[in-house]
């Protein structure tokens, strides 16, 4: 069955920087930023925050940090992945204490990162993929991963659920909408195979949300916010498939707040 789609986010700007806003149970809190905000200049205006896109390190420096200050963490209490479109799932608490801020810093390969600690912020970058959140009932941790069409196909969902472990909800952020991410044949029967005849439309494209909604259900989420914006048809985001290379890329940022 699928999980039910609703919408909880919220749109909030913090020190001039927008975000979208979703808040889950144990204290989790969940940014996505978008394309305004920031300073970088030409295809990485102006929040870019991806290091290996081509734009200034001392631009993504910047970007990051009002980023940063947004959410209210520092530099190196935020962990992250270096994307590879696959199904492995890092424990944050195993990773290095990398600084965001280094633009030069090398994360290990992966696409979903759990966290039993409050305080530990997870990223994932995305220009069209579906970035996840996933926060535990019970409130003993939060998760997060990005869900590219190869990633969905892989079990990315599903495997940072199964580490994630317990009772959850969860939200997908915005990516590639099925009114516009045009795909082949030969995708679109790989996708329909995985996730049922929903996955493609009527017009050939492909509903990542759906499949990410499906995903969850599957891996025994029972509820899903999804934040219904289409990278490729709102301006307001980065899209690889609308603006090709060089681009920039915006991100989702979650973590699980201490105790008061």
């Amino acid at each position: 069955m699928q999980a039910a789609r609703t919408t909880a986010w919220v749109d909030e700007l913090r020190g001039g920087v927008p975000l979208a806003v979703w808040r889950g149970p144990g204290g989790v809190e969940a940014v996505v930023s978008g394309r305004a905000g920031g300073v970088s200049e030409g295809p990485w205006a102006s929040l870019n925050l991806s290091a290996s896109t081509g734009d200034r390190p001392a631009h993504v420096r910047e970007n990051r940090r009002r980023l940063l200050v947004a959410a209210g963490l520092c530099a190196t209490r935020v962990r992250w992945c270096r994307q590879v479109h696959g199904s492995a799932v890092h424990s944050a608490e195993g990773l290095p204490a990398l600084d965001l801020l280094d633009a030069a810093a090398q994360p290990p390969d992966g696409d979903g990162l759990v966290a039993g600690t409050p305080g530990l912020g997870l990223l994932v970058f995305a220009a069209d993929c579906v970035p996840v959140v996933v926060a535990r009932l019970d409130g003993a941790g939060h998760a997060v991963c990005h869900a590219g069409r190869r990633g969905l196909v892989a079990g990315v969902v599903e495997a940072t659920v199964a580490v994630l472990g317990g009772a959850a909800v969860a939200a997908v952020g915005p990516c590639a909408g099925p009114d516009r991410y045009e795909v082949g044949a030969d995708v679109g029967a790989e996708l329909v195979d995985r996730f049922g005849p929903g996955a493609v439309t009527a017009h050939g494209t492909a509903d990542l949300p759906y499949c990410a909604v499906r995903a969850l259900a599957a891996a025994g989420v029972p509820a899903v916010d999804v934040l219904d914006r289409c990278t490729i048809g709102d301006e307001r985001l980065f899209s690889h498939r609308r603006d090709g290379a060089p681009g920039g890329r915006q991100a989702l940022l979650a973590v699980r707040r201490e105790p008061t």
